[in-house]
């Protein structure tokens, strides 16, 4: 099972202070976190997206993470609601899947 406190990618600035943030109203109240891949003949990427729980003021961020795979790659983080960040990770999940990335467990 998913560590929520180890879990936070390598990479995320503030990692110490965030968990993943677990979402209550999926059915399977999962953690929202995904790593995929894209391997082919012309490329070699990876894409990281997480939801992410502030230890203390519940606040939350959407960290994306994209590159190369084995390599730290462009990040992003942005401030999210819990409504608005379901929406975005699921948006960009199912965006990369039509793209041909794959799910990485």
């Amino acid at each position: 099972a998913l560590d929520p406190k180890l879990s936070v990618d390598k990479y995320f600035p503030d990692r110490k202070n965030y968990h993943l943030f677990k979402d209550a109203k999926t059915r399977d109240s999962s953690y929202l976190s995904c790593t995929l891949h894209c391997i082919n003949n012309t490329s070699n990427k990876l894409y990281v997206i997480q939801l992410l729980e502030h230890d203390t003021n519940k606040s939350l961020k959407l960290f994306s993470r994209w590159g190369k795979i084995d390599s730290k790659g462009s990040q992003e983080v942005k401030s999210v609601n819990c409504v608005t960040g379901y929406k975005l990770y699921m948006k960009k999940c199912q965006e990369k899947i039509k793209k041909g990335y794959l799910e990485v467990f």
